[in-house]
């Protein structure tokens, strides 16, 4: 009887005490079991309902710049009569807005519309490097026959967007898609 934890003092029918042995429930060693049952089952069910998902369809593969018969540089402003952006940002989804005074000519924004048709997919955005690819989504893109009117605005992923800079690029590829069959 080292161990009075494991008993408790009852008081008898006829009102004298005793010692009686409790037993105590062994709630970590059912948490453990319980624990080791929920992960296998998880496995075993985990394998059976993923098991007929097919595999994702691969990506296009990134086109060369060069496929491409137009290309348009696009400056970053981050300066404070800019965007204001003090310290550089990476991954940065950048809103590309492209309308009418993006161009000098009208003549160079009605190429873009022209040959970046079907909702503003074919064209292909390039870091400063004109070679990485980046990734986009057209947000909006209305085609207007008129480039007074036509704008599109898109939001790319940059890797890295300098702080305090009015040189920092992207460039965007239009015209000329080698990717004309394949939606993106």
């Amino acid at each position: 009887m080292n161990n009075l934890k494991n008993y408790k003092l009852v008081k008898g029918y006829n009102g004298i005490y005793s010692l009686k042995r409790v037993k105590h429930f062994n709630f970590q060693k059912l948490t453990s079991s319980l624990l080791a049952f929920l992960l296998i089952f998880q496995l075993i069910a985990g394998v059976f309902l993923f098991s007929n998902i097919p595999p994702a369809e691969k990506a296009q593969a990134a086109s060369a710049i060069t496929a491409f018969s137009y290309k348009k540089q696009i400056t970053f402003n981050t300066t404070s009569t800019g965007a204001a952006v003090t310290t550089s940002q990476t991954n940065f989804p950048v809103a590309v807005h492209i309308n009418a005074s993006s161009w000098p000519t009208d003549a160079e924004a009605n190429h873009f519309f022209d040959n970046s048709n079907v909702g503003g997919k074919r064209v292909q955005f390039f870091d400063s490097d004109e070679t990485t690819n980046l990734d986009y989504e057209v947000e909006y893109y209305n085609d207007t026959d008129n480039p007074d009117t036509s704008e599109a605005v898109y939001w790319v992923r940059v890797p890295s967007v300098a702080g305090n800079s009015s040189t920092d690029k992207i460039v965007v590829a239009y015209g000329n898609d080698p990717n004309s069959g394949v939606d993106q």
